[in-house]
C-alpha cells in the first residue's frame, strides 16, 4: 500500500539502515533461542547448525580449512584448549551467522519498502517470511539430524519463519512511523508517531531480552541434563 508523498521525518531520525539491524536483531535473536530451546524439548531442527553443516559440505575444501585453521591459531593465541573449546566456537559460529542472515534479511526489507515508500501490510510480511524460511526449511531437512517427522519439521519451521516475516513487517511500520496509512502532516502527529515508535522499542525489546534469555537458558539446562544421563 503506498504511503503518500507528504509523509515527513523528523531531521535526525534513525536511517534505514540502522533501523533494520535493530528491528532484524530483535527478532531474529529470541527466534533463534526458541528454536533451540524446542531442538533440545522435543528433537525439532535446530537452523543455525544444520546450516553450518551444510556449508561445511558445499564450501570448497580449502576455504573450510582455512578457517578451521584460523580458528585453531585464535585459540592458541588466547590459551583456550583447543580440544575442549572447538565444539563451542563451532556452535558459536552457526548461531552467530544464522542471526547475521536474518539481520541482512531486515536491511533488505526496510530498505526495498523505504525505497517504494510503502507500508507492510500483513500479507508483504508472510510472503517474507516464506521466501525466507524455503531455503533454511530445505537444508534442514536434507541435513537431516532431526528424528522428528519430516511434516511436523516443515510445519514448526514455517510457524517459526513466518512469525519472522509478520514481526519484521510490524516492526517496519512501528519504527518507520507507519503505523496507518494516514499522513503525518503536523508536529503533533509527528511527536505522536515518535512516541509510539519509541514505545514499540521498548516493548519489542523487553519481549525479545525476555525470550532470549529464557529459550536459551532453559535450552542449555536439558542440554546439560542430556550430558550428565
Amino acid at each position: 500500500m503506498k504511503i503518500p508523498e507528504t509523509n515527513k521525518t523528523k531531521p535526525g531520525q534513525k536511517s534505514r539502515h540502522t533501523t533494520g539491524i535493530l528491528a532484524g536483531f530483535l527478532v531474529i535473536a529470541p527466534l533463534t533461542a526458541i528454536l533451540y530451546l524446542f531442538y533440545q524439548l522435543a528433537g525439532l531442527p535446530f537452523v543455525p547448525f544444520d546450516l553450518f553443516d551444510w556449508m561445511t559440505r558445499v564450501l570448497p575444501g580449502p576455504v573450510v580449512t582455512f578457517g578451521i585453521d584460523l580458528m585453531i591459531d585464535l585459540f592458541r593465541f588466547l590459551s583456550i584448549n583447543v580440544a575442549d573449546a572447538a565444539k563451542g566456537a563451532e556452535q558459536f559460529i552457526a548461531v552467530t551467522q544464522f542471526i547475521a542472515g536474518g539481520i541482512l534479511i531486515s536491511v533488505l526489507f526496510f530498505a526495498i519498502l523505504k525505497k517504494r515508500k510503502a507500508r507492510a501490510d500483513t500479507f508483504t510480511g508472510i510472503i517474507t517470511g516464506f521466501l525466507t524460511g524455503i531455503p533454511f526449511i530445505t537444508i534442514s531437512i536434507a541435513i537431516g539430524q532431526s528424528h522428528v517427522a519430516p511434516l511436523w519439521q516443515i510445519l514448526w519451521l514455517l510457524v517459526v519463519f513466518l512469525s519472522f516475516g509478520w514481526l519484521l513487517g510490524l516492526s517496519y511500520n512501528y519504527l518507520t512511523g507507519y503505523v496507518s496509512a494516514v499522513a503525518i502532516s503536523d508536529e503533533k502527529e509527528i511527536e505522536k508517531s515518535d512516541l509510539s515508535r519509541r514505545k514499540f522499542i521498548f516493548r519489542l525489546g523487553g519481549a525479545s531480552i525476555l525470550l532470549t534469555f529464557f529459550g536459551t537458558l532453559v535450552g542449555a539446562i536439558i542440554a546439560g541434563n542430556k550430558r550428565d544421563r
